[in-house]
């Protein structure tokens, strides 16, 4: 009887490892997703900037 108890508590305990684990995964993977973004807005922001700069650059050049 205290033998199907305990197997039955670490079965228990199992899941709820499980289920903790699959929590933290899918948060990191948000927190990844979301880092990614905000990497591709700084690059597009540093991209724009920069042509729009070399453009008014040249302009000067040949003026």
């Amino acid at each position: 009887m205290k033998l199907d108890q305990m197997a039955q508590e670490a079965a228990a305990t199992q899941d709820a490892i499980n289920i903790l684990l699959d929590v933290k995964q899918k948060n990191t993977a948000r927190q990844n997703a979301e880092f990614g973004r905000q990497q591709a807005s700084t690059t597009m922001v540093f991209t724009i900037v920069t042509i729009g700069l070399v453009s008014s650059s040249s302009s000067y050049r040949y003026a």
